[in-house]
């Protein structure tokens, strides 16, 4: 019962924002992902939805890339065991949109549940292993006219008083690598993506990074 209660709150929002790409988090299995999308429109296909294993099984925090274009190409990767071994991985879908190929990338980061500066280098890890693998000269996705980067980050901007840990590299890293945040300039009492419960307050998690496609003008 609970899981049909937020399928259908998914798909209403969904519906409400009418998007041509969707990149999920929290992914329970291609079934559900599947049954979400069906009702909506014919065109919504699941590009990829990663199998990311938690001590030996599957776990259910799988990423997913839906879209109403057919992708070229799509996969999913877990990191690589970095200095931080960071958990999980990244969903990769790439798309020609108007003659242009478009890369996206889906993430779930580290979470902030446990031992705060393991946390912080766990996504800072992830992030620089993206970003490596992006700048690789071998990779294919390097032809990609733009790139977005979207997901959980579980973090946000260091440098305001929202920040979730002060001098984390995380969108740094970014920011040196080229991308703009969808976020910059938007005040953080209109960027909430997960709202207060208990004891942890509203935050700013969830994120959207391009390259490529100009920076983005927000407002105040």
């Amino acid at each position: 019962e609970s899981q049909d209660q937020h399928i259908a709150s998914v798909r209403e929002e969904i519906r409400k924002i009418d998007p041509d790409i969707v990149i999920f988090q929290e992914v329970g299995s291609e079934g559900a992902l599947n049954e979400t999308l069906a009702p909506l429109d014919p065109r919504w296909k699941t590009s990829v939805i990663s199998a990311f294993k938690q001590g030996g099984f599957i776990s259910g925090q799988q990423i997913a890339i839906a879209s109403k274009f057919p992708a070229n190409s799509a996969w999913a990767e877990p990191w690589k065991r970095g200095w931080a071994d960071a958990p999980r991985g990244y969903a990769y879908a790439l798309y020609t949109i108007n003659g242009k190929k478009l890369a996206v990338y889906g993430l779930h980061l580290k979470s902030n549940l446990g031992n705060p500066p393991e946390n912080t280098s766990k996504r800072e890890d992830g992030i620089s292993q993206l970003i490596s693998h992006i700048n690789s000269d071998e990779n294919r996705v390097a032809k990609a006219d733009a790139i977005v980067i979207g997901g959980d980050f579980n973090t946000d901007d260091p440098d305001s008083p929202h920040g979730q840990s002060k001098g984390e590299r995380t969108f740094d890293f970014l920011k040196k690598a080229g991308f703009n945040w969808a976020f910059e300039g938007v005040n953080h009492a209109f960027r909430i993506t997960c709202p207060a419960k208990g004891r942890y307050p509203a935050a700013s998690f969830d994120h959207i990074w391009t390259k490529g496609l100009g920076n983005p003008i927000a407002s105040p």
